[in-house]
């Protein structure tokens, strides 16, 4: 009974050696294969390498000019008092950098250079194609008007200096 097990134990072994994959290259020598093969597909130097990393953290990426426009709310009119979502979309916002933005409400009732309400100061939040957004919702417009508002979207660089600025603005009817 021995002979039996010991001799289905040296076939098993037999047959995992087998099935285990040749190779005539020694480890060391398989791992620079591997390197030598993908510096060879993307032709990259070491510096070329930390500089397209340093491009995807926003390091020495400019930016150019942005976009914004104010996407909600889509209604021409609302009632006071009336939760609304307040949103504005911004493109061309570079990697690696922030963006705040400055809601103002104006309404015609009160004096434009004082603006009826504000919301300073609210972050942009990146969304996945790569657009920017800057929102929030509110009920503080209680009086009845045509309501001017007006979004400054301010760009800013790690250090937090200012690099680029845009702005956009939108009327509704409050009754």
């Amino acid at each position: 009974m021995k002979l039996i097990y010991t001799v289905i134990f040296v076939a098993l072994i037999g047959l995992l050696a087998a099935c285990q994959p040749q190779s005539n290259v020694t480890e060391p020598e398989a791992e620079n294969q591997k390197v030598e093969s993908v510096e060879e597909q993307s032709g990259l130097t070491p510096e070329e390498v930390i500089a397209r990393m340093d491009q995807a953290d926003g390091v020495g990426v400019e930016q150019g000019p942005i976009s914004v426009e104010i996407i909600s709310p889509t209604e021409p009119t609302f009632e006071p008092s009336q939760a609304r979502l307040y949103k504005a979309a911004i493109d061309g916002v570079a990697k690696g950098r922030n963006c705040s933005c400055d809601w103002k409400f104006y309404l015609n009732q009160y004096d434009q250079e004082a603006p009826y309400q504000q919301m300073g100061d609210r972050q942009c939040t990146p969304q996945e194609d790569g657009q920017y957004v800057c929102a929030f919702t509110s009920t503080f417009i209680k009086d009845r008007g045509d309501l001017q508002v007006l979004v400054e979207v301010e760009v800013g660089d790690r250090q937090g200096e200012v690099v680029q600025t845009g702005s956009a603005e939108k009327t509704y009817r409050v009754q």
